[in-house]
């Protein structure tokens, strides 16, 4: 079987991706945290499913929880396969529904023709001919897992990894570093220093503590934020206070104006009551008859205080002339008595007094004819001077009156109105309809101002503090890498453990049949794998490795960690080549020659690139040198974050 392409809906981190593959050797490069294991796991997944009631346990999380999508609804994906016999599958899996469907390339589903598939959703049973537990101890080599260690006796026939039945589904730290104490020291343990065991725990201490502060920050960016949307909803009150003022002292402002408004508008009223009915034009027209006649008689006045001095004066005249000429009438009547004569000469002298009365009556009448002219003028005069003083009061009463409206149109300017009934409108616009503001203008302003620099400082210490959740998922990610790397530690030491020990109850099948073919098959890949500086490799009933190196037959343990290695590299390629039987199964491999040092990793590199002739390899690492890939033909992967 070989795997065509892979396409994930959500997994992890990824989301929406597709991978295409090809035969032969495949290299998938990433950066760290880029992926890559997500992706293992994914296959891994779509061909065999989660574990069944897996737990947490020991701080480890089960993987169906481990790898929920972390930007998708949507949790599963399919991959496109080609089986032994050349057919084209899809194999579509919904972890949330933990469904299985199979396709052929007619797109017709075919699930119900795979009896595993049917049992356990297992398809991986029978495609590659082998069980989840010798598929994960054989093809599927995570990083730091080339180094094996025994699972249930029910396996053990399938399973040549499995040296020794625990009877417990995983084995103890305490129990496997307790049975290494006696001569596996090289990974660690928590009593040593400086050994791979020391600098995961203190890495995954570190990491813990950088998670931990990292989510007492976001624990403190939540209070911020629920601060923050308390002052949000304060300001927006502060701002509607402020709204309040503001018209508040608005309607106050203008009830003021429209009084100041009326206060002139009702003294305009007194003043235009005040102001007369006298007749301009005619006034005008009196006044120019007067002016022309006034040049004549200029000071007037005097004219007529002579001339009343000139007529006293002939009225006293004329009444001493009637006086005289009635006394000499009266004394001539009187003398007549005696003689006629003295009658006639009192009479003849009374005449001069009597034409002198008559002149002066005369003049005396012209004189008061004239007065009379002088005192029509001086009347008029005076009757024009009173229309002036009405006309002077009248100006001034129109010149308040046109101040008092420029002070009202200045009212309506400053309020922006046309007239008093827009002005009055405004009022009723900005009245406040009975509330009252809690603070002024000015302390509402000041508490909005001191709000917001609050507000200003909440942010800034979120921007500090705030952690997004995918960078601490991706701190979670990284601390259950170093946790995958501590325990393929323990089960490095519980491999090493039950390797050394050896199995106690071998089996006959497998001393009979399958251990000779496992021993050929390891001997041969041991050779490849070490450009020929070992040659063979073997089991026995016991089920530890031994090797013949200068004609003495050895344990694999007296042998370097490199070679040791490369001996359980070809132990595992043995095995699943015996597990799967007939079928052609795929090989993973994740960071196996990160240990390796140049030598053993081209010799490595090369075998394996000669096994992916037979066997698809999809190979994860996180860089390659170019040396190794000169003259091959490798599809190279790149996996960014």
């Amino acid at each position: 079987m070989r795997i065509i392409a892979v396409h994930i809906y959500g997994y992890g981190k990824l989301t929406d991706r597709t991978f295409n593959f090809k035969e032969g050797f495949n290299l998938v490069l990433g950066k760290n945290e880029s992926g890559k294991s997500t992706l293992m796991s994914f296959i891994k997944a779509m061909l065999y499913g989660h574990k069944k009631n897996e737990r947490e346990k020991d701080g480890f999380i089960p993987e169906v929880k481990k790898y929920k999508p972390w930007n998708s609804d949507k949790y599963g994906g399919y991959l496109i396969l080609e089986t032994d016999e050349k057919k084209i599958l899809r194999v579509e899996r919904d972890f949330n529904g933990k469904t299985l469907s199979v396709y052929n390339e007619y797109g017709e589903e075919i699930t119900n023709e795979f009896s595993f598939s049917k049992e356990n959703e297992m398809i991986g049973q029978d495609l590659l001919g082998m069980d989840y537990e010798c598929f994960i101890n054989s093809s599927f080599m995570c990083q730091d897992k080339n180094l094996l260690y025994a699972e249930d006796k029910e396996h053990i026939a399938q399973k040549l990894m499995n040296i020794k039945e625990s009877g417990e589904e995983q084995i103890s730290v305490g129990k496997a570093v307790k049975k290494l104490k006696e001569g596996i020291t090289l990974l660690g343990n928590e009593r040593t220093k400086g050994r791979k065991y020391n600098i995961l725990s203190a890495q995954i201490r570190e990491e813990e503590i950088k998670l931990t502060n990292m989510q007492k920050e976001n624990k403190k960016c939540m209070e911020y934020l629920a601060e923050a949307e308390e002052i949000k909803k304060e300001l927006e009150e502060l701002e509607n206070e402020e709204k309040l003022c503001k018209k508040s002292e608005t309607f106050n402002r203008v009830n003021e104006n429209i009084e100041e408004y009326e206060r002139y508008n009702s003294e305009k009223e007194q003043l235009k009551k005040k102001l007369s009915d006298t007749d301009i034009d005619a006034y005008e027209k009196r006044r120019k008859e007067f002016d022309t006649v006034a040049e004549q008689y200029k000071d007037a006045e005097k004219i007529y205080e002579r001339l009343s001095e000139k007529e006293k004066r002939n009225n006293a005249k004329r009444t001493a002339f009637a006086i005289l000429a009635i006394l000499i009438i009266a004394t001539g009547a009187v003398l007549a008595i005696t003689t006629d004569i003295l009658l006639l000469l009192c009479a003849s002298a009374a005449i001069p007094f009597i034409v002198l009365f008559l002149i002066m009556r005369k003049k005396n009448k012209e004189l008061i004819i004239q007065a009379e002219k002088l005192e029509n003028m001086i009347k008029t005069k005076n009757e024009l001077a009173q229309i002036e003083i009405v006309l002077g009061n009248d100006k001034s009463f129109n010149e308040l009156i046109k101040r008092y409206t420029g002070l009202q149109e200045d009212i309506l300017r400053k309020e922006d109105v046309l007239d008093y009934s827009a002005l009055l409108e405004k009022a009723d616009f900005h009245n406040p309809q009975g509330k009252e503001p809690k603070w002024n203008y000015e302390e509402c302003l000041t508490l909005i101002r001191e709000k917001r620099e609050r507000l200003a400082v909440v942010k800034a210490q979120l921007k500090e503090y705030m952690n997004s959740d995918e960078q601490t998922a991706s701190q979670e990610e990284r601390i259950e890498l170093l946790k995958e790397q501590m325990k393929a530690v323990e089960e490095k030491q519980k491999a090493l453990q039950y390797a050394i020990d050896g199995i106690e109850q071998a089996s006959k099948q497998i001393r009979e049949e399958i251990i000779p073919k496992m021993n050929r098959k390891m001997s041969e890949y041991l050779k490849m794998i070490t450009a020929g500086n070992h040659d063979n490799l073997s089991t026995g009933s016991t089920m530890d490795l031994n090797t013949e190196h200068n004609k003495t037959i050895r344990s694999v343990y007296n042998f370097s960690d490199g070679t040791l290695r490369q001996m359980y590299l070809a132990f595992r390629l043995a095995a699943a080549k015996v597990f799967s039987s007939e079928c052609v199964t795929p090989v993973f491999m994740d960071e196996t020659l990160v240990y390796y040092d140049e030598e053993r990793k081209r010799s490595t590199f090369d075998f394996l690139y000669e096994l992916s002739r037979h066997n698809q390899i999809l190979f994860f690492a996180t860089d390659m040198e170019e040396s190794l890939l000169e003259g091959k033909d490798i599809t190279v992967i790149q996996l960014n974050n």
